[in-house]
């Protein structure tokens, strides 16, 4: 927030007011806070193993969709205030699914799980996964 204030004290009202770049400042400083800014750097880790590897194919299996749908877990953008919120919602969506993908016993699927996703998921061992999974459920509200 210190880069907030400080725009705050340097600026008129006006400015404030009409400046789209103040809320990407607030937005990018929350992001930034100890607190938070490694639970969306999980969240943004998760949708990209999604998105960018073959764990999207054993995912769409996993929920029975077809190879031409779309999967749809949106990565988050700061500068697309909507796509954290997409993002988060779509994880949450797919919970399930995504822990059947993350802890199958298939030896194929295995060899595209890293243990980064078994520790942020795995919340018999980690503590920080139940975290992980209560944030998430608090973030999205239905």
């Amino acid at each position: 927030m210190l880069k907030f204030r400080q725009y705050i004290r340097t600026s008129t009202i006006e400015t404030i007011i009409a400046t789209p770049g103040t809320l990407n400042l607030i937005i990018k400083d929350i992001f930034e806070q100890p607190e938070i800014d490694p639970f969306f750097k999980n969240c943004q880790f998760m949708a990209e193993k999604f998105k960018n590897t073959r764990l999207k194919q054993y995912l769409k299996r996993e929920m029975k969709l077809n190879a031409d749908d779309r999967l749809a877990i949106p990565l988050g953008v700061r500068t697309r205030w909507g796509t954290h919120l997409k993002m988060l919602s779509k994880l949450r969506e797919r919970k399930q699914y995504i822990l059947k993908v993350i802890f199958s016993n298939d030896p194929d699927i295995k060899h595209f799980v890293d243990q980064r996703l078994k520790d942020i998921t795995d919340s018999e061992i980690s503590e920080d996964a139940r975290f992980f999974w209560s944030k998430l459920n608090n973030q999205v509200r239905e």
